[in-house]
């Protein structure tokens, strides 16, 4: 996520200012299903979600990414690095997941590769997700709006 406020701290500080906040809302989190974009926005409910909930026989998934721990950005062979290991993580846990992509409405912040993994639990998503030092990751269940979970 943007570093909006200049250089960031690690953690609680930042995760949920304002700026922080505002990014992670205006962030399209997309996976490509079938050959078309399911787009994933906090706080909106989506059927295309809904649907590809549905067609994986799920009621929640979790869109999650290991670039840029704590919003502080990292080269790109760290990210790829960090990836492959979120990647594994999945594999282990035995749990169904799409690689898509987090980018901001705005551009400003590079897009960050990611994974919509499928059949987890709230908990068991910001597991993961603080394992990777995320601020924050995106849950989406059958019929309801995405919801984005802070961690810190």
């Amino acid at each position: 996520m943007p570093a909006l406020l200049g250089k960031p701290l690690e953690g609680i500080l930042f995760s949920r200012s304002k700026p922080y906040v505002n990014a992670y809302l205006a962030t399209d989190y997309v996976v490509r299903i079938d050959g078309k974009d399911v787009v994933i926005r906090p706080n909106e409910r989506s059927s295309a979600v809904d649907k590809t909930l549905s067609r994986f026989k799920v009621r929640g998934a979790a869109f999650i990414t290991a670039f840029n721990p704590y919003s502080r950005q990292r080269g790109n062979p760290v990210n790829l690095a960090a990836h492959a290991q979120l990647l594994a993580a999945v594999r282990r846990r035995q749990r169904r997941f799409v690689e898509g992509v987090g980018q901001g409405r705005d551009k400003r912040w590079p897009a960050e590769k990611s994974v919509l993994v499928f059949g987890v639990t709230r908990t068991t998503a910001a597991i993961l997700g603080r394992r990777f030092k995320q601020n924050a990751i995106v849950f989406v269940a059958l019929g309801r709006p995405a919801e984005p979970i802070y961690l810190s």
